[in-house]
């Protein structure tokens, strides 16, 4: 049985092994860039999308967050995130300080970088989550304080879930991230 190249996997192999130079390059220099320790987070990094991985390490955010591999799998989702009709991705970091625990959820767009707790003024449930796509209605919450109305969705959204306690949905009303909380 012949064995096919797609063009488009050379390519995807490509982009990913340019993107990765200066992680390979600068290995020694206090591990500045997150080159994975073990089989399984070096497998995920791998898996990673080739623009994911440019995108990330573009932002500058690799200088002070990881990428959590082994908090949630899927470690990343796709979306339209912020309405632009351009793939962005969401990928859950760690800071990189030893004991800090701090967990994060990063957009990657093609527009930059954004942290999702500076737009929601602090932390989110977890560890679970999923894409809500924007076409999908948003019932209303029993838990939402104040009888907010359901967000109209402009992108694709996320929903963030603590099983058996909490779930909110993390959307963009325009202007940055907001959080509509779902059940407790």
């Amino acid at each position: 049985m012949p064995v096919v190249i797609h063009m488009r996997n050379v390519l995807n192999l490509f982009v990913l092994l340019i993107s990765l130079t200066p992680v390979i390059a600068q290995q020694d220099q206090d591990d500045p860039i997150p080159i994975p320790k073990t089989d399984r987070a070096y497998n995920a990094w791998a898996s990673c999308p080739p623009i994911l991985v440019k995108r990330f390490m573009d932002s500058g955010l690799c200088a002070d967050y990881l990428i959590s591999f082994d908090t949630i799998n899927p470690f990343f989702l796709q979306g339209d995130f912020d309405g632009d009709g351009r793939p962005d991705y969401i990928v859950r970091v760690v800071q990189r300080k030893r004991g800090s625990g701090f967990e994060d959820l990063a957009l990657l767009s093609s527009g930059g970088v954004r942290r999702l707790s500076k737009d929601i003024g602090g932390k989110y449930p977890g560890p679970s989550w999923c894409v809500i796509f924007k076409n999908e209605t948003i019932l209303k919450s029993l838990f939402e304080h104040g009888n907010r109305k359901p967000p109209k969705l402009l992108g694709d959204a996320i929903m963030v879930m603590k099983p058996e306690e909490t779930s909110s949905i993390l959307f963009w009303n325009g202007k940055r991230f907001d959080i509509y909380w779902k059940g407790d």
